[in-house]
């Protein structure tokens, strides 16, 4: 359906989230599934959660209310961020009493939300147990990737860098594939932590862009043409080819083969340096 190409296409990037949210707001529930939720509201919880502002994504989805208990996946996340974790646990209990009956994991499933939640209880061997069990969810790519990201950073946290660095390379992968820019950057950071060289270069040229022209470069480093980019963004090919030019010469590039390089093995030394073994090889 129309409103579900549109969440596809734009969860996870917030850098382009104005042009995606005034989209979002022609689509009317009553014309469109939605789960009986606006998507521009959907939009602005998601933008929050890119960025793991927590009281941002909170706020914003308290314009949601009980519309849809599936929803409760962003407020028990928020209030786990935030540290509070028996308002977190009340509602994880309800989404649990919910399951298939009202309740659904398409913003993230509940091994996910009993690791956030025992997460903020302070219960971290738990926490990473669920983690690595949603981790292996791969119905929703996205909230596999999160939980990738999740059971990274708390294995690092707790002084597990080579199991966490591991992790951190399965969200890596999934963000990169999704082209979800935020988490995507959130990851990286945190390899580049864990390494004694310079921070990765290519991530500081990468964040150097704009939300458009991150858009545009993952899809033009996939092999799109500039036609086929412009036909998925509801752009001019001209506009298309404007931002890839750009994009070159911010990162310091010849051409759309030097970027797809860029992303195969730039982005990859992040992960080198933390001296993980791929365990997909």
């Amino acid at each position: 359906m129309r409103c579900q190409r549109y969440s596809k296409r734009y969860k996870g990037r917030s850098d382009s989230y104005g042009a995606a949210l005034r989209r979002a707001e022609e689509v009317r529930i009553s014309e469109y599934d939605t789960f009986g939720v606006e998507l521009s509201v959907l939009a602005r919880v998601e933008r929050a959660r890119s960025l793991a502002e927590w009281q941002q994504q909170l706020d914003a989805g308290q314009a949601i209310g009980s519309a849809t208990p599936s929803m409760y996946s962003y407020r028990i996340d928020a209030l786990a961020g935030l540290g509070r974790a028996e308002e977190a646990d009340r509602l994880l209990q309800a989404c649990k009493e919910l399951d298939n009956r009202g309740w659904w994991p398409v913003y993230g499933s509940l091994d996910w939300l009993e690791g956030r939640v025992s997460e903020a209880y302070g219960l971290f061997g738990q926490a990473a147990r669920f983690y690595r069990a949603a981790s292996k969810e791969s119905r929703f790519p996205l909230s596999q990737g999160i939980a990738h990201l999740d059971l990274g950073r708390l294995l690092v946290s707790t002084g597990n860098t080579k199991a966490g660095a591991t992790a951190l390379k399965g969200a890596v992968r999934i963000f990169l594939e999704l082209g979800a820019a935020p988490y995507l950057s959130r990851a990286m950071k945190l390899l580049d932590g864990l390494s004694d060289r310079p921070s990765n270069p290519h991530l500081q040229a990468f964040e150097s862009l704009t939300g458009r022209e991150r858009e545009i470069a993952f899809y033009a480093e996939r092999g799109m043409t500039n036609k086929q980019i412009a036909a998925q963004l509801f752009v001019s090919p001209a506009t298309v080819n404007f931002h890839v030019r750009n994009v070159l010469a911010k990162l310091g590039l010849r051409s759309r083969r030097e970027l797809g390089q860029l992303f195969t093995t730039g982005f990859e030394a992040s992960v080198r340096g933390a001296g993980v073994k791929d365990p997909t090889a």
